[in-house]
């Protein structure tokens, strides 16, 4: 019987990786080599696999409370993500009643894979994508003038986002994954769909999932802001940076401000570099129904000449039986997500990874430097709930900037990338 239910379903594999950034994945393995690991099945991470890690992922699955949970050691099925099957598998290894899990996970041997010289970028460590622009020389000016790239070097920035984890999404998750973007999912967690295993797949295949309430009631409340967070961390083992208020709501703005970096409301518009948009009730496009492509690329287009970020509030897709707000034709999107790809100078992602990027391009910019000796010396802070391993794209008129005791790389891509968790930079002459 456990068999049969872990042959009923095959979600979509894993993203492919970015090829910028192998060189970085293969440092990162060899780094794990000589990390603390704990065996398969070991969800609680207590160093044995035993009957508290099945109840560990029983209570996780029924959204109880737990102090410890790894779900990285709890998928012992590989197929859809962490769901009760596992606590069965792992029952059942405990008393002997099977000597092993239907699979393991899989330890590739570490190659030298070299990246291909279009996209390469070997200073590369944010993780961000890399933009055209190649082959321009480090500034050898007099130190100072630090400059901030819009949006990492890129012309604009779109994120897609979608609300109320609607079983169009659910159903068509495939095609979307299959656009090669990452794209944010707000989740109302109440709903049965909110459960459903393909969200799993979706944070391993890079996407954001966000909170868009427990209930999705219209005026604000912290606890059920509160529940959904802890519903997404214990769920999927990921912790929510951004909301969308349900309906839009204003009155959800200082619930968001005390816990996330942003909230995405539905009025009209789009944001630029430093302006003085409200990160708690940022403007988005909400497509009407049947949108065309042509009426989602015009939104695009105009992000691209003007410098800005668009950000999209889509609900479901046209055909589904969800009863999602203002459908729109699948085959429509895929069309304006391949327009502003094809493009190659827009950067799409999540609502988070562009958010904090703007939001650390205002925190640094309004950073004046001190001078230590000959050294320039800029401090800066984050505002609350920041996510860490966030990087910004930065060049000086000449000098070399230090982080941490050690140079930067200077990308020919035409920057630096900085880290804003370090919170300081010393650029040396």
């Amino acid at each position: 019987m456990i068999y049969k239910i872990l042959n009923e379903s095959n979600f979509a594999g894993e993203k492919k990786v970015k090829k910028n950034l192998l060189m970085v994945l293969y440092l990162l393995l060899t780094l794990s080599l000589m990390a603390q690991t704990f065996p398969f099945g070991d969800a609680n991470h207590s160093g044995t696999v035993d009957i508290v890690d099945a109840l560990t992922i029983a209570r996780t699955y029924v959204n109880m409370p737990v102090e410890n949970y790894y779900p990285e050691e709890a998928d012992v099925n590989c197929l859809d993500g962490v769901n009760i099957v596992d606590a069965l598998l792992i029952a059942q290894y405990y008393v002997k009643l099977i000597d092993d899990f239907p699979c393991k996970p899989e330890t590739p041997t570490p190659t030298l894979t070299p990246v291909p010289e279009e996209t390469a970028d070997p200073n590369a460590i944010s993780g961000l994508p890399t933009p055209q622009t190649s082959g321009i020389a480090k500034p050898n000016g007099n130190p100072g003038n630090m400059v901030i790239l819009n949006w990492a070097g890129f012309k604009g920035a779109v994120s897609y986002t979608f609300d109320d984890a609607n079983s169009s999404q659910i159903n068509n998750y495939s095609r979307l994954n299959a656009l090669d973007v990452n794209f944010t999912f707000y989740l109302w967690t109440s709903r049965s769909e909110a459960s459903n295993n393909i969200w799993a797949q979706a944070v391993r295949d890079g996407h954001e999932l966000g909170n868009h309430t427990q209930s999705h009631q219209q005026n604000a409340s912290g606890s059920d802001a509160d529940a959904a967070t802890n519903f997404i961390k214990q769920k999927f083992g990921v912790t929510p940076y951004t909301m969308a208020a349900p309906y839009g709501d204003t009155s959800w703005a200082s619930v968001a401000q005390s816990r996330f970096i942003l909230n995405r409301g539905v009025n009209g518009g789009s944001i630029a570099p430093n302006d003085n948009s409200n990160a708690f009730n940022l403007p988005c496009y909400l497509p009407p129904s049947n949108a065309s492509a042509s009426a989602m690329n015009n939104m695009t287009d105009s992000a691209r000449s003007q410098g800005k970020w668009q950000i999209f509030c889509i609900h479901g897709f046209t055909g589904g039986s969800d009863g999602a707000y203002q459908p729109i034709g699948l085959d429509q999107f895929e069309q304006t997500v391949t327009h502003v790809k094809s493009q190659g100078d827009m950067w799409i992602d999540s609502a988070e990874n562009v958010g904090a990027y703007w939001l650390g391009q205002k925190s640094v910019s309004r950073v004046s430097p001190s001078r230590s000796g000959d050294d320039l010396v800029y401090n800066w802070t984050l505002p609350a709930n920041f996510p860490p391993k966030k990087y910004l794209r930065v060049k000086f008129d000449g000098g070399t900037p230090y982080q941490n005791g050690s140079p930067l790389a200077w990308s020919a891509n035409g920057y630096y990338e900085i880290s804003l968790d370090a919170k300081t930079l010393t650029l040396k002459p």
